[in-house]
């Protein structure tokens, strides 16, 4: 749990950051306008509707002061459950005035730059990550862990992908956890989909589950596999295949290393497991954060690698995944979403164990 100094201090250090970018480029004022920025520069919840890109309210930075710029309809709320420990000035206008944000900056004679005009610098802004972000990133992994594990102990042959998927979702929200990434393939569309959404198929024998879980901003991903019965040998081998993919991935993933030789050693491991093709047929992941992924990682990423960034690689062959999120850490690399609750393998990279989670045997 982060006592108030923390989330404080936390504020204090990110304004700091956005000052510094201010001075150094000679800007009056910084606008932040989205739910990313907003749940980045101050934990809360910016939004009404979660899939909402635009906040429900707007941050202003300038050298002296942070304003908070919203309706009527919003303010209370923000200001006593969201930002509650937070000092800034709460600017508020009619939900009815369309032009009360255009109002206040003329009120207050500034002219910032918005945010959507430097998308790449705010996100940079935005790495290392903060102490009290890790702690928050420990904390979130575990709890989705336990979600998306606790599903997969619960579901029964029969239900349905949407019932799957609506578990999934009670996991999470028990646990204070928004599921803004909910995916579910059972049997033969886990073989046929990348990106398998909810539908009314019914399980049989296997389900692929996903999920992105949100809180304070950050986003945890995690992928399990679940088999009622006997593993048929091709999925047994096929999960050998992207778990070994996946521990190079993870064990590659340290500080100074490039991003882009690390997607080549991956590239190498599916063609050395007989799947030289299947990366190309979905991403491979990449640096998480406020974003399901900061960005994806390519052949030609010119990214390096460095410690208290956060990744989320997910390898997969046609029918399998292996994700979790990992924190790049000084000595090692720290896998959020492991609980050691479900069973896994163990795979040596240079003689260093991964462990990756094993499909989990149910009984019919």
């Amino acid at each position: 749990m982060i006592h108030t100094a923390g989330v404080l201090s936390d504020f204090t250090n990110k304004v700091h950051r956005i000052r510094q970018w201010l001075s150094a480029q000679n800007y009056e004022a910084f606008l932040l306008s989205s739910q990313v920025s907003f749940a980045w520069l101050t934990g809360g919840r910016g939004f009404i509707a979660t899939v909402s890109e635009q906040s429900c309210a707007k941050l202003l930075i300038t050298p002296e002061h942070v304003y908070l710029i919203t309706n009527n309809i919003e303010a209370q709320r923000l200001a006593k459950e969201e930002l509650a420990d937070l000092p800034l000035k709460i600017l508020i206008y009619p939900w009815y005035e369309l032009q009360g944000e255009t109002i206040i900056l003329k009120r207050l004679g500034i002219s910032p730059v918005r945010e959507q005009d430097h998308v790449r610098e705010i996100a940079r802004l935005r790495q290392p990550l903060t102490d009290v972000e890790q702690q928050r990133y420990v904390e979130l992994g575990r709890d989705v862990g336990e979600a998306i594990e606790e599903t997969c102990f619960r579901i029964k042959r029969g239900l349905s992908e949407y019932e799957i998927a609506a578990i999934l979702s009670q996991q999470c929200l028990e646990r204070q956890v928004e599921p803004v990434l909910l995916l579910v393939a059972c049997d033969e569309r886990a073989a046929k989909f990348r990106h398998p959404l909810p539908t009314g198929k019914v399980l049989e024998c296997y389900a692929m589950i996903v999920v992105g879980g949100r809180r304070n901003g950050l986003i945890i991903s995690a992928t399990r596999l679940v088999h009622f019965g006997k593993i048929p040998q091709e999925l047994k081998h096929k999960h050998q295949a992207v778990t070994s993919i996946d521990a190079v991935f993870i064990a590659n993933t340290r500080p100074g290393q490039k991003v882009a030789e690390i997607f080549r050693k991956a590239t190498e491991a599916y063609e050395y497991w007989g799947f030289p093709e299947e990366w190309k047929q979905h991403h491979q992941g990449g640096m998480t954060g406020y974003v399901g992924r900061e960005y994806r990682a390519t052949l030609s990423s010119t990214d390096i690698v460095d410690i208290q960034q956060v990744f989320a690689w997910n390898p997969s062959i046609s029918g399998v995944k292996s994700e979790d999120t990992i924190l790049v850490e000084q000595k090692e690399n720290l896998i959020l979403s492991r609980t050691g609750n479900f069973p896994e393998v163990k795979v040596e990279i240079d003689g260093c164990p991964v462990y990756r989670p094993d499909i989990l045997l149910r009984q019919w």
